[in-house]
C-alpha cells in the first residue's frame, strides 16, 4: 500500500556541477513577487488561457543557451482541481534573461498527471529541448508525450501523437530519453505492449530506438522482446520499492548495505541500497549514482540538523526513506564514463516518481500484489476507465471474476479512493 510520499526536489546546488542538458531541473519558484503555485488557478501577463487553466508543473530550465534559466510551466484546464485529468496541456517558457514569453500552444494534448519528464538536446542545436508526458488513462496503458524545441526563441513540436512507425500512428506504453552513441544528443526508447486475445494478456514487447534526422523522428532500429525493459525493484524487507529505468539496464549494480556495514562505514542508517554505475570495457571504478537510506525518524531528525545533501523521499511509522546524490561527475571531463554518468542521473529530479514506501509483506502471499506496469483503475468492474496506476505494491481489499473469467482486484488509492483493476494475464 502506497502510504505518504513527499515530492523530491533536488536543489541546483547539488546538480550545478553537471551539464545542464543532463538534468530535468528541480521545481523551483519563478521570480515574480506572486508566483503560480503548483495546482491553483494559472494566470500570466500577456498569456491568454482557457478557463479553469491551473498549473501543474514548473521547472528552470535555460531553453535558448544564454546561460539564465528560463522559467517553464506546464498548465491544463481541470473542471475539478483535485482531479488528476487535464484537457488542453500546454507548455509556457518565459526566458529569465529578457522575460519574453514563448508559448508552445499545443493543440488536443489531454492526459492524467501530465509532467515535465525531461530537458535535454534531441535535435542537436545544443540547447535543452522540453519533453511531457502524460498517461492516456486507457486500458491499453498508454501514454502520451511531446516534445517542444527553443530554436532562436521559438517554440517548435518536434514530437506530437502524429508519429508513424512504419505506415502506422505510434502508440507508446514507456518513452525514455537515451543518448545511445555518447554525442550529447538524445535519442528516444520506447516500448509497446503487445496483447492476446484479451487486452489483459500481455505476449510480449515492440522496443523501437527513434532519432530525430532531417526534421522528424525517425526508426534507427526495432526488435520485438517477451520482457519488459523497465524492472521493478523491492527491499528484502519489502517496506519500500523503486523502479529501474531502461536507460539503465546492464549497466548499473545495486549495491545492498545492512545495519552492520553502515555502521562500519560511519555512514548512518539501518538499511540502505546504493544505485552504482559500473563501466564496462573501461578500467574505470564504479561510482554511485544514488543511495536510498531507511533511518529512523529520531536518527534523521538528528543528521538534518547538520550539513547533509539528503532529501526525504518517504516515511511510515518510524522510518524514514532518503535518498542522496553525488556532487559531482566522478569521471574525466568528456569521457565516455562521463557521458553515461550524465545520462544516469538525468532521473535524479523525478526519482519520487519511481520510488514508494510500500506495506511490508504479509504472512498470506495473495494479500499484496506488485503492479510492474502502467495499468488502468476503475471504480467499478463494469465501469469506463478513471486513471492510470503506476507500478507499485498494493494490498488486495477484495477480488472477483466478471463475466467473462477474468480476475479483478480491489484495492484504495491515495488519489482514487477505492477502485478495481483487472489482471493481467
Amino acid at each position: 500500500m502506497r502510504q505518504k510520499i513527499i515530492a523530491l526536489t533536488l536543489s541546483l546546488s547539488i546538480l550545478a556541477t553537471f551539464p545542464a542538458a543532463a538534468f530535468a531541473a528541480d521545481h523551483t519558484k519563478s521570480g515574480s513577487d506572486n508566483p503560480p503555485k503548483i495546482g491553483q488557478t494559472f494566470s500570466l501577463d500577456g498569456v491568454t488561457v482557457p478557463e479553469n487553466t491551473v498549473l501543474i508543473d514548473q521547472q528552470k530550465i535555460d531553453v535558448n543557451k544564454d546561460g539564465v534559466l528560463d522559467t517553464a510551466y506546464v498548465v491544463g484546464t481541470r473542471e475539478d482541481k483535485e482531479s488528476p485529468y487535464s484537457l488542453d496541456i500546454n507548455l509556457i517558457v518565459v526566458d529569465g534573461k529578457t522575460s519574453k514569453i514563448m508559448n508552445a500552444n499545443l493543440i488536443g494534448f489531454d492526459g492524467y498527471m501530465p509532467y515535465i519528464n525531461f530537458a535535454g538536446d534531441f535535435n542537436g542545436d545544443k540547447a535543452n529541448d522540453i519533453m511531457l508526458t502524460a498517461d492516456t488513462g486507457g486500458s491499453s496503458g498508454y501514454i502520451t508525450s511531446r516534445i517542444v524545441s527553443f530554436y532562436n526563441n521559438t517554440p517548435k513540436v518536434i514530437l506530437s501523437d502524429n508519429l508513424r512507425i512504419k505506415g502506422n500512428l505510434a502508440t507508446f506504453n514507456s518513452l525514455d530519453p537515451l543518448d545511445t552513441n555518447g554525442d550529447g544528443i538524445y535519442e528516444l526508447l520506447s516500448e509497446e505492449r503487445l496483447t492476446g486475445d484479451s487486452n489483459a494478456k500481455t505476449i510480449g514487447y515492440v522496443n523501437t530506438t527513434l532519432s530525430y534526422r532531417n526534421g522528424e523522428f525517425s526508426v534507427m532500429k526495432q526488435a520485438k522482446t517477451k520482457d519488459a525493459l523497465s524492472s521493478i525493484h523491492t527491499s528484502p524487507a519489502q517496506d519500500f520499492m523503486y523502479v529501474i529505468p531502461a536507460s539503465w539496464d546492464g549497466i548499473v549494480d545495486i549495491e545492498k548495505l545492512n545495519q552492520a556495514k553502515l555502521d562500519k562505514m560511519k555512514h548512518g542508517g539501518v538499511y540502505s541500497e546504493r544505485i552504482m554505475y559500473t563501466p564496462r570495457g573501461s578500467k574505470a571504478n564504479d561510482e554511485m549514482i544514488l543511495s536510498i537510506t531507511k533511518y529512523t525518524k529520531k536518527e534523521w531528525a538528528s543528521l538534518a540538523k547538520g550539513p547533509n545533501n539528503g532529501v526525504v523521499v518517504g516515511t511510515q511509522n518510524d522510518k524514514v526513506y532518503v535518498i542522496e546524490t553525488p556532487q559531482s561527475n566522478p569521471y574525466p571531463n568528456g569521457s565516455r564514463d562521463a557521458r553515461i554518468f550524465n545520462d544516469l542521473v538525468s532521473y535524479i529530479p523525478t526519482f519520487n516518481r519511481m520510488f514508494s514506501v510500500t506495506t511490508p509483506t504479509f504472512s498470506t502471499p495473495d494479500k499484496f500484489y506488485s503492479i510492474t506496469k502502467p495499468i488502468t483503475a476503475h471504480k467499478t468492474t463494469t465501469s469506463k476507465a478513471l486513471g492510470t496506476l503506476m507500478p507499485q505494491i498494493v494490498t488486495i481489499n477484495n477480488e472477483k471474476l466478471d463475466t467473462k473469467g477474468n480476475k479483478w482486484y480491489q484495492i484504495r488509492d491515495a488519489k482514487f479512493g477505492e477502485i478495481w483493476f483487472q489482471v493481467p494475464k
